[in-house]
């Protein structure tokens, strides 16, 4: 619940949001204001908002430099549609699991990544197996980020006060494979469990594995272990059972649904043998 009066502002610029943001109590406001959601829950009570809904510039899609770049003002449905989409279609799948149309509509990469949420679980996973990198300004300089550096061990790693997220940078990957695949369960609207999966290949077998849960944690997990596992080896029956029992409460931190712990070891474990076994052909 929201009971504070807040102080509203919209700078037309990045510097004048990045010198309001570095004040105390003051935060962004991202384009599908999942501040506001994150307020209403609790989790957050800042003395101001800072509006990006003037600043020109991000919500904009193209490729630079054999990248992609995505505004993080851009809504999930304007990134679905652009034609650039077609050269990532893990990202593709990932985005077309979202059926809800308000959140399709509203979503952002401004908001996954300044407040996370289940919502932007499937799209955050797709990155990360993607080596995706955020573009993060402050008024001391700019850096990237891996998308991975946002989630440690499931839990989300929030930016620091003054830090602004204002694009996503995806590489052109060559001789990679992936898909994204979910388990949908009687549950409404809610987001399914799902696994992001990218194989970088050669002749002798798979040379990088990226492998990523979403939906089982509070943010997209990375299964390192099982990842090390597949790397320098041909990707066959075997390998992939080995893969499918790694799962356990140490690759795995389940901290997300009311079931028994048991019962998502048993959805990770579908989700790897189907996502690998479509990948092997």
């Amino acid at each position: 619940m929201i009971g504070t009066q807040l102080t509203y502002e919209a700078p037309d610029t990045l510097k004048g949001v990045l010198d309001l943001i570095g004040r105390q109590g003051y935060q962004v406001l991202t384009a599908d204001q999942s501040l506001v959601s994150t307020m209403k829950k609790g989790a957050a009570s800042p003395q101001a908002l800072v509006s990006l809904r003037k600043v020109p510039g991000l919500a904009t899609i193209g490729n630079e430099s054999g990248e992609l770049h995505i505004g993080t003002s851009t809504s999930y449905a304007s990134l679905l549609k652009h034609e650039a989409i077609g050269q990532y279609p893990i990202l593709a799948q990932a985005l077309a699991t979202i059926q809800d149309p308000h959140l399709r509509h509203n979503c952002t990469l401004g908001g996954a990544l300044h407040y996370g949420g289940h919502a932007h679980a499937a799209v955050l996973a797709a990155l990360m197996a993607l080596d995706a990198k955020a573009v993060v300004l402050s008024r001391e300089d700019d850096t990237r980020l891996p998308i991975q550096s946002f989630s440690q061990y499931g839990k989300r790693v929030p930016l620091p006060a003054g830090k602004l997220v204002t694009a996503v940078v995806v590489p052109i990957a060559q001789q990679t494979t992936g898909c994204y695949l979910e388990i949908e369960q009687l549950s409404g609207r809610q987001p399914a469990h799902g696994i992001a999966v990218t194989l970088r290949s050669s002749e002798r077998g798979v040379e990088e594995a990226r492998i990523i849960l979403a939906g089982f944690t509070e943010q997209p997990v990375q299964l390192q272990p099982i990842e090390t596992s597949l790397n320098g080896r041909p990707l066959n029956l075997s390998r992939i059972d080995e893969a499918v029992e790694m799962i356990d409460e140490n690759t795995l931190p389940v901290t997300a649904g009311n079931g028994p712990k048991g019962y998502y070891y048993q959805l990770a474990k579908v989700l790897i043998r189907r996502s690998l076994t479509q990948l092997a052909g």
